[in-house]
């Protein structure tokens, strides 16, 4: 039983250090809990986890997206999906390199509340109008946190938009006494 326990251990630390492409420790970390799923995404070709060229799982095949309308409400999404805190930019014109294979996703147009990339408007699976030299990317916030809890999934569309655009949002909050007899 100690043998197996060592040998668990070391293969961890394998899949700890195998990259030093953030993107290819994430992809080892989504193969131990199965398959990739369709509308599965992940970030490759950067050296952190954190960002990266947006890929999509779609039919066995991973691809990528096309940077035509790609702004930071897609970004957001994108980073939301991955369990980031956030995104800092959309990434446009294959910044993160080419990538290959099919181009999943074109003219994706996200509202920025919306849980994965695959419940965005697009063209279609498949449809585009674009090659690789303009793949999308974005980047995340770095790191997660147990703590953070966006909200705006659980907002109808237009409030989503609202808390999104930070406008409109002030109202005052009247202090009351807490320590009523």
């Amino acid at each position: 039983m100690q043998k197996h326990g060592a040998m668990l251990s070391a293969l961890w630390i394998l899949l700890l250090h195998v990259s030093p492409l953030g993107s290819m420790k994430l992809s080892l970390f989504k193969s131990l809990k199965g398959s990739p799923e369709d509308g599965d995404i992940r970030l490759a070709g950067a050296e952190t986890h954190s960002q990266g060229r947006v890929e999509v799982y779609l039919h066995g095949e991973w691809g990528t997206v096309c940077h035509n309308g790609w702004d930071l409400p897609d970004a957001q999404v994108v980073c939301r999906q991955l369990h980031f805190k956030g995104a800092v930019s959309a990434v446009a014109g294959g910044s993160f390199g080419e990538g290959s294979g099919q181009i999943w996703l074109d003219r994706t147009k996200c509202v920025g509340t919306e849980n994965s990339l695959s419940n965005c408007s697009y063209n279609g699976w498949g449809i585009r109008d674009c090659t690789h030299k303009q793949d999308a990317g974005v980047i995340c916030v770095a790191g997660t946190s147990d703590n953070y809890v966006d909200h705006s999934l659980d907002l109808s569309e237009d409030l989503g938009q609202l808390f999104d655009s930070e406008e409109g949002c002030d109202f005052l909050i009247p202090r009351t006494n807490l320590h009523r007899p």
